[in-house]
């Protein structure tokens, strides 16, 4: 007893009678006072089930892992606040063992009974012969009070110092930082930033491994370095920071007075060769308290959560750790059986984080758990595994902390927020406006972001919020479902407020929030209704239609929805409109047919369905059917000025085309900002039709200004009206400058999306554009048409992914046909000829002038294949309607006629039974040709095939 009868000779022997303890043995026996100690704490819970429950969770603790759980350090087996210590851990710890009915027991009542009975079951324990706990009791009641309760602690080891081998003072020998630490590739470049700079900053958020770089990289340079004093600070508060300073003076010799960092600054000017690592330090002002000016005399490595205010040129980023990094730490931790591809899957599910892989390779080794069912845990309830010590920082402690230590309720609040909107580039707009309302909101939470940036699990990028998903997933476990819906409720606020904002990127980040926070909504909630169906009707308005189909089919899932015939209407004229926007225009008529027909619906519901049908009729060619339901519209909201424009609009489409562009200027005058634009580029439109390019150019370009100023210079109705400008400048001739229009249509539409379904139009258009360069030159420029060829190839890919019967894909199909008649593929034009007549019958009927312009490219394509008869049968699906065409579109008639007459003459002679017909069909031409309204281009065409059939006769 000798050896250690003092309490210095028991601290130094510490150390060396540790490894002699039979590790096994104590670890069996501390683990049979903990089941005496449940044993006991569920009896006095009136658990009378002869503590079958108390040997239940027992046996869910192996008797390793609860040494490691509850004792860590053997010194902690006598540490004055063991007992709190041991309750705050089973409080943690009994939840996560899935073994326990958490409604029938009161979890910290047993915790804290459990923990006072365990520390009397191991002083007995420790009295009986032969005791394993005998030895380590004694040390650690022996042990002096710094290296207590904290051991294990790196903060709490600051004051720890020891002489390295090269003769240096130093204290990080004594940090237990790092289990087997894995070489990183940074360090490398933190030790050549020390190099050039005397100090390197180590940035990351949490668990990025900054701690343990610092660890290595100090190690390594001290030992090539003639330093005279290594010294390691936690500056994670201010007492540790203090604390740290304190132990450093005492360590020279000199005592400690009121300002500790200016002592400091003093003592280090007065030595040479110091490495100073200061971890986990909030800002830069931090360490320069610490430092001698310029610390010309040593070397400072710092660690921290947000760089902004160090050196830019000292900082070394380290946001995550490489694929071989993370490797070796899985490595070094991992049972020696788990597989290459066992490592992939673990890793995956760790966020490139080395601190969870860390700790969930740790779960695995001590729980004897299977990476796939890690895996699971981890996606189901991440913070069972990422708790892991309960000393441990951890992302759960580091969150806690958060929630209980923040400097203002709005920082927790604002990471409750991002964490229930899925944190995965969520615009910060959306937190700015669900705050708005919280005094000094703008300022506030400016400073909240700046705290979640800082301690890295926040980040912002191009005024996108990103959080991980584990990250979300650990902070609504730590939060009351009160917070968690109150949250939900700003954020469907906030998104309702945003829809309409401009700035096409933000939809697709409110969606997402729309899906994340839905589950939290109370059930009956209108607003879940509304805002799918607005984002919705947006979604499809910026061509994301297979997006905008979805939220209204989430829509329709929300369980309230199919009781209520009010809600059901609504959805369904959002999903007319939705059609209409995707190009559907018969399936939005229908469905807002649908809705004018339930005479209970709200009027300014109906009165919105009729609005939709207009625009389908338009769309389908029937403009008096368009103007009925208009009429209906006005009818029912007769003071509402939008929609007295609207009917305005709609009574334009029939008249003249000068007139028309009258009546559009008018209503421009009479129009609010966002309809004015629209109104502009109608009387562009009609300008075009009215045969005055240049005044289509001038009006297009007024559409222009006006959207700029309104939505900004990158918004859609710009990418629209650049798409309206390009075709007035064909018109006018102005190719090169219809080009540059063209592309900065679809540059902006593809900003918003690289598949966005209105890129279609401007791609049309320039397919167009480059059709009628070629055709500048004779024969034909045969790579601008295949120049052609491919952008029309792109714009029939877009349309067919979103409105595959569309006008529109019909249109494009057309203008591939004219480019692939121009090449010489009369064969691949008469099939896509055939393809754009099939839809305009479809969307429009057969009396429309759209099938007729079809079936003359028909005809056009199977001349040039030599099939006269082909020709002339085509010819016969629309012979009945020609009459009419010659009475209101001349034009279309003249080309139909030509046709004809140019497939009759193809036919043998012999095939000619009456000359009659030919000169019936000339003598219809010459009719039209008086008509003042037929185009040069027609009239050339016309007197050409006059021409032919005067000789063929004769």
């Amino acid at each position: 007893m000798d050896l250690i009868s003092g309490v210095a000779n028991v601290a130094g022997i510490a150390g060396a009678a540790a490894p002699f303890v039979r590790r096994g043995a104590l670890e069996r026996q501390f683990h049979a006072c903990l089941a005496r100690a449940l044993r006991q704490a569920f009896a006095e819970q009136d658990r009378d089930d002869r503590g079958a429950t108390a040997s239940l969770v027992a046996d869910s603790l192996k008797p390793q892992e609860a040494y490691r759980l509850l004792a860590q350090h053997d010194p902690q087996l006598a540490a004055p606040d063991r007992v709190d210590r041991w309750s705050l851990t089973l409080r943690q710890a009994l939840p996560a063992l899935d073994v326990l009915d958490e409604q029938a027991i009161d979890i910290p009542r047993l915790a804290q009974e459990t923990a006072r009975l365990l520390a009397q079951e191991i002083e007995r324990a420790a009295r009986q012969p032969d005791s394993a706990l005998a030895l380590p009791l004694l040390l650690a009641r022996s042990a002096p009070a710094d290296s207590g309760a904290g051991v294990g602690v790196p903060e709490a080891m600051a004051s720890m110092f020891a002489r390295t081998p090269s003769g240096a003072v130093s204290n990080i020998a004594t940090l237990p930082l790092s289990e087997q630490p894995v070489t990183r590739p940074e360090q490398d470049v933190v030790e050549e930033t020390l190099s050039a700079h005397r100090l390197a900053v180590i940035a990351g958020g949490q668990g990025a491994g900054k701690s343990v770089l610092a660890e290595m990289t100090a190690r390594s340079w001290s030992a090539h370095e003639d330093h005279e004093l290594v010294w390691w600070v936690s500056a994670k508060t201010p007492q540790l920071l203090l604390d740290a300073c304190e132990a450093l003076l005492q360590e020279f010799g000199e005592q400690p007075t009121g300002d500790l960092p200016s002592q400091v600054r003093s003592l280090l000017a007065r030595r040479s060769g110091w490495l100073v690592v200061v971890d986990d330090a909030p800002a830069f002002d931090t360490v320069r308290e610490l430092l001698p000016s310029e610390h010309a005399n040593g070397t400072v490595l710092v660690t921290t959560r947000s760089a902004a205010s160090f050196p830019k040129h000292a900082v070394v980023q380290v946001d995550g750790a490489d694929d071989p990094t993370l490797r070796g730490i899985a490595r070094r931790r991992l049972p020696d059986d788990v597989s290459e591809g066992e490592i992939d899957e673990l890793l995956g599910a760790c966020a490139g984080n080395p601190l969870i892989v860390s700790t969930a390779c740790g779960y695995v080794a001590e729980t004897g758990t299977s990476v796939a069912s890690l895996v699971a845990l981890m996606r189901s309830s991440p913070s069972r595994v990422l708790a892991g010590r309960p000393e441990s920082a951890g992302f759960v402690g580091v969150l806690a902390a958060v929630r209980d230590d923040a400097g203002g309720r709005l920082t927790w609040q604002l990471l409750v927020a991002v964490a229930v909107s899925g944190g995965t580039g969520v615009p910060r707009r959306l937190f700015e406006k669900a705050f708005a309302e919280k005094t000094d909101a703008q300022l506030r939470i400016d400073e909240a972001f700046r705290e979640l940036i800082g301690i890295g699990v926040v980040s912002i990028r191009g005024a996108l919020v990103q959080s991980h998903a584990l990250t979300a997933s650990v902070v609504l476990d730590l939060t009351e479902q009160p917070l968690r819906a109150e949250s939900a409720d700003l954020l469907v606020e906030a998104v309702l407020g945003l829809i309409d904002v401009p700035g096409r990127s933000l939809l697709p980040g409110l969606a997402a929030v729309i899906d994340a926070v839905d589950p939290l909504l109370e059930t009956q909630r209108a607003s879940r209704v509304v805002a799918r169906t607005l984002l919705a009707e947006r979604l499809a308005e910026q061509g994301s239609v297979s997006g905008a189909y979805r939220q209204i089919q989430a829509a329709r899932a929300v369980p309230f929805v199919h009781e209520s015939p009010d809600a059901q209407m609504f959805i369904l004229q959002s999903e007319a409109r939705v059609h209409l926007l995707a190009g559907e225009s018969g399936q939005a008529k229908q469905a807002a047919e649908r809705v004018v027909a339930d005479a209970t619906a709200p009027d300014d519901l109906r009165a919105a369905a009729h609005v939709t049908i207009a625009w389908a009729e338009e769309a389908l060619g029937d403009p008096a059917a368009a103007r009925r339901s208009i009429a209906e519209t006005l009818r029912l909201m007769p003071d509402d000025e939008g929609v007295q424009s609207l009917h305005g609009h709609f009574f334009l489409s029939d008249v003249p085309a000068a007139e028309r562009v009258a009546g559009y200027l008018e209503l421009v005058e009479r129009a609010d900002e966002e309809m004015r634009g629209h109104f502009l580029t109608m009387a562009s439109r009609s300008s075009i039709e009215a045969g005055h390019p240049s005044e289509a150019v001038e009006y297009a370009r007024r559409a222009l200004r006006i959207d700029r100023e309104v939505g900004g210079e990158r918004s859609l109705h710009v990418a629209r009206d650049l798409n309206d400008l390009g075709m007035a400048l064909i018109a006018d001739g102005q190719l090169e400058q219809a080009s540059t229009a063209l592309e900065e249509s679809i540059e902006l539409y593809r900003e918003d999306h690289e598949s966005h379904s209105h890129t279609a139009l401007p791609l049309l258009h320039l397919g167009r554009l480059l059709t009628l360069r070629a055709q500048e030159t004779q024969p034909p420029d045969a790579e601008l048409l295949s120049q052609a060829h491919r952008t029309l190839g792109e714009a029939i890919d877009l349309q067919r992914r979103a409105a595959p019967d569309s006008d529109d894909h019909a249109s494009i199909l057309y203008a591939l046909g004219d480019v692939m008649l121009l090449s010489g593929d009369a064969s691949g034009a008469l099939d896509s000829y055939r393809e754009s007549a099939r839809i305009d019958r479809a969307v429009h009927g057969e009396a429309h002038r759209e099938v007729g312009v079809d079936v003359a490219r028909m005809m056009q394509a199977q001349l040039q294949l030599g099939d006269a008869d082909g020709a002339l049968s085509s010819f016969g699906t629309v012979k009945t309607q020609v009459p009419e065409w010659e009475r209101v579109d001349p034009n279309l008639a003249v080309r139909l006629l030509c046709m004809q007459a140019g497939a009759l003459l193809a036919l043998p002679p012999q095939r000619v039974l009456q000359k009659a017909e030919l000169t019936t069909v000339v003598s219809r031409i010459q009719v039209l040709l008086r008509v003042p309204s037929v185009s040069d281009d027609h009239r050339t065409m016309a007197r050409e095939i006059v021409l032919r059939v005067a000789q063929q006769i004769r």
